[in-house]
This record gives C-alpha cells, structure tokens and sequence, in this order.
C-alpha cells in the first residue's frame, strides 16, 4: 500500500511539473525552481529532501527548467520583466 502511495504521489508530482513547463514562463520556472533549492543551501529543514550533491551547473539547471543552456545564459543576463496580470 505504501508503494502504490508512493508512486501515486510521484505521479501527482511529475503531472504538475508538466503544467507548469507548459503553463509557466522560463523565469516564473526559474523562480519557483530557486525557491524549492533555497532551504537547501540555508540549511533549514524542509518537506522534500534532496540528494547531497555539489552545486548545479547551468546545464543542468537550463534541464531542469526545460531550456536550451544558451537561453538560460540570457536569462541570467537580462533581469525579470514583471508583466502586468
């Protein structure tokens, strides 16, 4: 029962994932995608535990918010426009 749980939860997870990569900007990713590493390299305790490992590289980073590293190298060049709602 714990597995089938498990699993559902990673499901629910990776489905949200999805709508956000399309529903999101890349910089709206980014944000969020800071705010979930951050208690990490606070050192504060959190919900989701991640894995010990040296610092992401802009890659890797580009991967996880599902950009080419040449545009994830602009974003850190060009700061945020907020757009009006």
């Amino acid at each position: 029962m714990l597995l089938l749980r498990t699993l559902s939860m990673e499901l629910c997870k990776l489905s949200l994932d999805m709508v956000d990569l399309k529903t999101l900007t890349a910089h709206q990713r980014l944000e969020k995608l800071l705010l979930k590493l951050e208690p990490a390299r606070s050192g504060e305790k959190f919900s989701e535990p991640l894995p010990h490992k040296p610092p992401l590289r802009d890659a890797e980073m580009a991967s996880l918010l599902g950009v080419s590293p040449e545009h994830f190298s602009r974003m850190k060049r060009t700061p945020r426009r907020r757009h009006a709602a």
